[in-house]
């Protein structure tokens, strides 16, 4: 029996994009429950009953907050001020080990990969 392999590139997906305010509500929401480790986003995730938007806690919430928490932790590691940036694109490689974090600026567009 022979088997086909799909030769075609696996093209990356949009998870989450945010502006800088939603991306300021995310970091209020984080500072608001006392996330300060993972485990304690983790624990945060399963038992608030709410999501940065005053919304009840679903799946989609819970993805888009683990997008932008893992949003501020690279723009604190390459030193971005959240006040310069205007849009956050967050992309989603097939293992969703990996993610795509792409913002712009009021100057230039910033890229960086972040592994979690």
């Amino acid at each position: 029996m022979e088997r086909k392999v799909n030769s075609e590139k696996f093209q990356p997906i949009i998870s989450a994009s945010f502006n800088r305010f939603q991306l300021e509500q995310v970091l209020l929401w984080v500072q608001h429950n006392n996330v300060t480790t993972n485990s304690s986003f983790v624990h945060a995730l399963k038992t608030l009953p709410l999501d940065e938007k005053g919304k009840p806690m679903n799946e989609k919430s819970k993805n888009r907050l683990s997008c932008g928490v893992s949003t501020l932790i690279v723009m604190e590691k390459e030193g971005q001020d959240l006040s310069r940036v205007r849009n956050i694109q967050v992309w989603s490689t097939p293992d969703k080990n990996k993610l795509d974090i792409r913002w712009d600026e009021t100057q230039h567009i910033g890229k960086t990969r972040f592994e979690e």
